[in-house]
C-alpha cells in the first residue's frame, strides 16, 4: 500500500507540475472580504452558490482566490490539492466543464476531496473549467445547492453564462493577483474575452475596482 500511494503520488506529481505560490495560504484569506464582494455580484446566477479561481502563472505556479477560502485552505494543508485535477489545466480540456463527482482519476483520496468539497458544504454539483490566457490558465471552480433535476445537463447548457460570470470575476481579481504574479505581466483585461455571445448578464455586472 505505502509503494503504491508514492507511485500514485510520484506519477501525479510529474504529470502536473504545478506548485503552490509560497504565501498561497495568505493571499486566500488576506482578500477574503473584496472576494466575497465580488461573488456576491455573481451569486444566485445559474444558482451558483460558490466561485473560487486558480491562477496558475507560466511558471506553473498557483495562486487561489475563494468565495469560500476554507476549502482550498482545507485541501492545500492536507495536501490533497496536488491529486484535485482542478488544480491542475493539464488536466482539463479548455472551456469544457468537468464535473467534480465525474473526476475517473485513479488515486485514493477522491472521496475526501468530495467530502472536503462537496458534501461538507451541502452542494450538490460542482464543475471546472479552464481558460488560458498568454501562458496563464485560470481555473474556474462553480458549486450549487439546487434541487434542480438534470443539473449536468442543465450547465452543460449554460456553459457560454458561466464562463461569462468566470471572466467578470476573473477581471476582477487581477488587479489584487498582480501582486502575486512576480516578474509576469497580468494579461489585460480585454484580452479575456468570453466565448460567448455578448450576455444579458454583463450588462447587468459592473466591474469591481480594488480600493483596499
Amino acid at each position: 500500500m505505502i509503494e503504491k500511494l508514492k507511485l500514485i503520488h510520484s506519477n501525479q506529481e510529474k504529470e502536473s507540475a504545478v506548485s503552490l505560490y509560497p504565501s498561497v495560504i495568505d493571499a486566500l484569506f488576506e482578500h477574503r472580504r473584496y472576494v466575497k464582494n465580488i461573488f456576491l455580484q455573481i451569486k444566485g446566477h445559474y444558482e451558483v452558490a460558490y466561485f473560487g479561481i486558480n491562477i496558475i502563472n507560466p511558471s506553473n505556479e498557483l495562486v487561489s482566490f475563494s468565495s469560500m477560502p476554507h476549502i482550498e485552505y482545507n485541501l492545500i494543508q492536507q495536501g490533497l490539492w496536488k491529486y484535485d485535477p482542478c488544480f491542475s489545466s493539464k488536466k482539463l480540456s479548455k472551456n469544457t466543464l468537468i464535473f467534480w463527482d465525474d473526476i475517473s482519476e485513479d488515486n485514493l483520496f477522491l472521496e475526501q476531496i468530495k467530502e472536503i468539497k462537496l458534501t461538507s458544504n451541502h452542494f450538490k454539483l460542482g464543475m471546472t473549467l479552464s481558460r488560458e490566457i498568454n501562458g496563464f490558465n485560470f481555473l474556474y471552480s462553480y458549486a450549487t445547492s439546487s434541487n434542480k433535476n438534470n443539473l449536468k445537463e442543465y450547465y452543460s447548457a449554460q456553459i457560454f453564462g458561466l464562463i461569462d460570470i468566470g471572466d467578470y470575476f476573473c477581471n476582477s481579481v487581477l488587479n489584487v493577483y498582480s501582486e502575486y504574479c512576480g516578474s509576469y505581466s497580468v494579461p489585460q483585461l480585454n484580452q479575456l474575452n468570453s466565448k460567448a455571445p455578448v450576455s444579458s448578464l454583463r450588462s447587468g455586472l459592473k466591474l469591481v475596482v480594488n480600493n483596499l
